[in-house]
C-alpha cells in the first residue's frame, strides 16, 4: 500500500520462442493504478493438463500473460472477468502451479502470498481453439474482486456531498510510519450523518457526514496494513478513500477487508 492520505468514514449500517499477449506486467508493492487490468483472448488446442495435471481447459503454446513481481507481496489477488467460465492458472518461479476454474458465480481467482519472481499466467477455455475475450485484473486490495470494481460513470464523492478539502476528521487523526507502536492502534468514534454512500461503489452502505470520521496519513509505504472495526454496537461499515480517489468499503464481519 503506497504512502499518502487515507480518509476513513464510519457508516451506519512455455517454449522459449513463444510470446505472451502484450508486454510483461511489472509490479511492485503499492502499485498504481490498482487494480491493473490486462485484456486478452483465449485460443489454442493444447490441453492445460499436459502442463499442470490439476488444471482444466485448453491453451496455446505461450502463456497468456507474464507478470514480473519485482518485490514480494504479502497479499496479491488475480482474477478473470469474462462472459464464459474460464480457468486461471499461475505458473510460479518455483515451478509450482495454482489453478482455479470459474463455475457459475464462483470466479476464476487466485490470491495469497507471492514471492518476487516471474509468473506465467495461462488462461484456458473450456473448448479447444475457442476465442473468448476476458480481462485479467491484479490487486493488492482484499475488497476488490469480480463485480466489485467501480465502473466508469459511477457517482463521485462530490456527487453525494462529501467534503474532500478537510484536513481533519471528526474524531482522532493519525500519522504513522512502518513499525508504529503501539500496534494495534485503537481509536473510538461515533457513526452518524445523513449522506447516503451507496452510490460510491459495491459494499458501500449506510449514512455519513460530509466530514470524514478519521484522517490517516501514511508516512511510509506499507506492504500490509489492516483497518477494521471492533466493538460495534449495531451495524456499521468502513469506507476508505485512498489517495487516488478510490473508495473501498467493508462491514465488520469481513475478515482482512483491506
Amino acid at each position: 500500500m503506497g504512502r499518502g492520505l487515507l480518509v476513513l468514514i464510519l457508516c451506519l449500517a512455455v517454449p522459449a520462442s513463444a510470446a505472451a499477449q502484450g508486454d510483461p506486467i511489472a509490479l511492485e508493492t503499492g502499485f498504481t493504478p490498482d487494480p491493473v487490468r490486462a485484456p486478452g483472448e483465449t485460443g489454442g488446442a493444447v490441453l492445460l493438463s499436459s502442463r499442470a495435471p490439476s488444471c482444466r481447459g485448453y491453451v496455446g503454446d505461450a502463456p497468456s500473460h507474464v507478470v514480473d513481481l519485482r518485490t514480494g507481496f504479502g497479499f496479491l489477488r488475480m482474477f478473470l472477468v469474462a462472459g464464459r467460465d474460464l480457468t486461471l492458472a499461475v505458473h510460479g518461479p518455483d515451478g509450482g502451479w495454482r489453478c482455479a476454474t470459474a463455475q457459475g458465480e464462483r470466479p476464476a481467482l487466485q490470491e495469497g502470498r507471492y514471492p518476487a519472481g516471474r509468473y506465467e499466467i495461462w488462461v484456458a477455455s473450456p473448448e479447444a481453439s475457442a476465442e473468448i475475450t476476458y480481462e485479467l485484473q491484479l490487486t493488492e486490495f482484499r475488497s476488490v474482486g469480480p463485480g466489485e470494481t467501480r465502473e466508469p460513470g459511477a457517482s463521485s464523492s462530490l456527487d453525494v456531498g462529501l467534503d474532500l478539502d478537510v484536513e481533519e476528521g471528526r474524531e482522532r487523526d493519525r500519522r504513522i510510519r512502518r513499525g508504529f507502536l503501539p500496534d494495534p492502534i485503537e481509536d473510538r468514534g461515533t457513526a452518524q450523518g445523513d449522506i447516503d454512500v451507496r452510490l460510491l461503489g459495491p459494499r458501500c452502505l449506510g449514512f455519513v457526514t460530509a466530514q470524514p470520521s478519521h484522517v490517516l496519513t501514511l508516512r511510509d509505504d506499507f506492504d500490509y496494513l489492516r483497518v477494521q472495526l471492533g466493538g460495534v454496537r449495531g451495524t456499521a461499515t468502513i469506507v476508505v478513500r485512498t489517495p487516488g480517489g478510490r473508495y473501498l468499503c467493508s462491514s465488520p464481519e469481513e475478515t482482512n477487508a483491506f
